[in-house]
């Protein structure tokens, strides 16, 4: 196996995990969330879980690829336009994004 190919792997990978677990353990922030003061919560005020974040990262990118991102530029509008700024992955995972309430 090509070394590039190796690394490639690793990075998706390591990427993957960041985005799913890191807001799991981190009541909802990635690093960049917490430097924005923002952090992902459950529409239903349930505690954000593995599915859902399955369904926001892992299911939404796939759709994203199949639809070649015409869901992604659907999400930016939906982002810009809505009031709540839920994108197509919220509306998936039943998640939005707030101000930390610290």
């Amino acid at each position: 196996m090509n070394v590039n190919v190796t690394v490639d792997i690793f990075s998706g990978v390591g990427s993957l995990l960041y985005s799913m677990i890191l807001p799991i353990v981190w009541q909802g922030q990635t690093v960049g969330k917490y430097v924005m003061g923002i952090q992902i919560v459950k529409t239903d005020g349930r505690k954000l879980g593995i599915g859902a974040m399955l369904m926001r990262v892992l299911v939404a990118n796939i759709l994203y690829g199949i639809t070649l991102y015409i869901l992604m530029i659907t999400s930016i509008i939906m982002v810009l336009v809505r009031k709540d700024k839920r994108a197509v992955h919220d509306f998936l995972a039943g998640t939005r994004v707030v101000k930390k309430s610290w």
